[in-house]
């Protein structure tokens, strides 16, 4: 799984029923412009128009700006796990900073278990 896909699937983990019909609704016909309007729920965004490149650099912002002393020690064994990531080190990396971000941010993980 790829980063883009780790972060979709974060969103559709934590997005309501309602939250994904509203945003069907709003744009029936733009899979894109569904993704970013659940991605700025769901992320607390401020809404405006935005290009998905644009969301994507807002997010990998606000993921850097999540990192905390106290999420230090839980992000380095996630890095050290995403050394061995299949998908190459660069992206294990991405992939762990962007769980233990959505982590302190209290948002649900998938294939995580709850607590």
């Amino acid at each position: 799984m790829t980063s883009a896909k780790l972060v979709e699937a974060i969103v559709m983990e934590n997005s309501t029923c309602g939250m994904q019909m509203e945003a069907f609704r709003r744009n029936p016909s733009d899979p894109v412009r569904v993704a970013i309007d659940l991605a700025e729920q769901v992320f607390r965004l401020p809404k405006r128009l935005r290009s998905f490149p644009e969301l994507e650099k807002e997010l990998e912002g606000l993921f850097i700006s999540q990192i905390r002393p106290g999420s230090v020690p839980a992000m380095t064994v996630r890095m050290a796990k995403g050394l061995s990531d299949s998908a190459g080190p660069k992206e294990g990396l991405t992939k762990a900073l962007i769980e233990s971000a959505c982590l302190s941010m209290g948002l649900r993980i998938p294939g995580e278990r709850g607590i």
